[in-house]
């Protein structure tokens, strides 16, 4: 239910997906190319970051507590007129606070003390935003079948919301 006056901060679902996947991918990879003039083969390089992703992979796709919010069975709403939708460049700020800066600063600082370390944690990155765009695909494909588009809300709610296609 939503309250009359009630302010909204709605973002799409499959804008987050689809840019903070990107932006890990990127991250990630200029992680482990950064490693090659620290004194890693490329070779290498690519073996420690495919050990980090794999890792990650495996971790994020265990069944645990915490469900992607387009999977709950929570009852989805419909979107009202007033919600303010956040723009694209606010939602990945969000998506990426703190886990993103988090990981993307580990590369980087561990690419002073060790290249191996640095490898493994631009993986991450990139294993992450595996994850992302692969969530971005789920909701991609759930939009489609509902011919409508996810919206989720910024806060400790996180109500979801559909709107038509367009």
């Amino acid at each position: 239910m939503i309250a009359d006056g009630e302010t909204l901060r709605l973002y799409r679902g499959l804008t987050e997906a689809f840019l903070i996947g990107s932006l890990r991918l990127g991250v990630g990879f200029a992680g482990i190319a950064a490693t090659v003039p620290a004194g890693m083969r490329p070779r290498a390089a690519f073996a420690e970051a495919a050990f980090g992703a794999v890792v990650l992979v495996l971790i994020g796709i265990a069944p645990v507590g915490r469900m992607a919010p387009w999977r709950r069975r929570a009852a989805t709403l419909a979107l009202p007129a007033h919600a303010n939708r956040e723009p694209w460049w606010l939602t990945l700020v969000h998506a990426s606070i703190p886990s993103t800066v988090t990981v993307g600063a580990a590369t980087a600082a561990a690419l002073v003390f060790d290249a191996r370390l640095s490898a493994f944690a631009a993986g991450i990155l990139v294993g992450m935003g595996t994850l992302a765009l692969l969530a971005g695909i789920e909701v991609a494909a759930w939009e489609r079948r509902e011919q409508s588009e996810l919206y989720l809300e910024r806060g400790p709610r996180r109500r979801r919301f559909v709107g038509p296609s367009g």
